[in-house]
C-alpha cells in the first residue's frame, strides 16, 4: 500500500509514510489529524490492542488535534451469521457482493463470513474471480465494536468532544446508518 501511495502522490512534499504497528508506533512529532479508514480499526483482534492503539494515537495528536475513525456497523450483512465458536468459513454459503473492472477484465467478488457474538470477532473469506485468471482468496479476521463500547473506549483513552455520524456528510447516526464515523478531540 505504501508503494502504491508513493506512485500516486509523488509530488506531495509534506507526505510522510510510515510503516508500523498501530498500537505501538513512536514518532517524534504530533499531528492535527489521525484518520483510521475503512474499518481497519477492526484489524486489531483484541480489546487490549484496540485500547493500546487509541492511547498511542492520543500521544501523537496535538492538543487541539482530532481523531477520525470510519467503521462499518457489525451487522450480519458485514460479519456474517453468528456461530458459537470460531470455525472455518463455509465457502458454499458465499454471496456475490460486487463486480469491478480493471486491466481489461471484469472481476466478481464473493464473500462468506461468520462471527462469534460473545467474542465480537469475525472471519470473512473474500473470493475474487475472473474468466481466464486464477481466483484469489483473502481471509479477513477482526474484532468489531458496538456504538457505546467505542464511545467508552475513546473516553477511557483520554478523548473528548466525541461525536458519531452515520456518514461522511455528518448525517446523524440512526437506525438507517451503515457506518459509524467517529470524530474525537485530543
Amino acid at each position: 500500500m505504501l508503494g502504491k501511495t508513493r506512485e500516486k502522490a509523488p509530488d506531495l512534499a509534506n507526505l510522510q509514510l510510515v510503516q508500523a504497528q498501530m498500537q505501538d508506533f513512536q514518532l517524534d512529532q504530533q499531528f492535527g489529524l489521525v484518520f483510521i479508514a475503512l474499518g481497519s480499526f477492526y484489524d486489531l483482534r483484541t480489546l487490549e490492542a484496540q485500547e493500546q492503539t487509541l492511547r498511542c494515537i492520543r500521544r501523537h495528536l496535538h492538543p487541539q488535534g482530532r481523531l477520525m475513525i470510519d467503521l462499518f456497523l457489525p451487522t450480519p450483512a458485514y460479519v456474517g451469521k453468528p456461530v458459537a465458536y470460531p470455525q472455518e468459513v463455509d465457502l458454499s454459503e458465499r454471496v456475490e457482493v460486487g463486480t469491478f473492472t480493471g486491466k481489461g477484465r471484469t472481476y466478481r467478488v464473493w464473500e462468506a463470513a461468520h462471527h462469534v457474538p460473545h467474542e465480537q470477532t469475525f472471519t470473512i473469506h473474500r473470493v475474487i474471480e475472473s474468466a481466464g485468471a486464477d481466483d484469489r482468496l483473502f481471509r479477513i479476521c477482526g474484532r468489531y465494536v458496538h456504538r457505546y463500547e467505542m464511545l467508552h473506549l475513546l473516553r477511557l483513552c483520554g478523548f473528548h468532544d466525541i461525536e458519531v455520524y452515520g456518514d461522511y456528510h455528518y448525517a446523524p447516526f440512526d437506525a438507517e446508518s451503515k457506518r459509524m464515523i467517529w470524530v474525537a478531540g485530543a
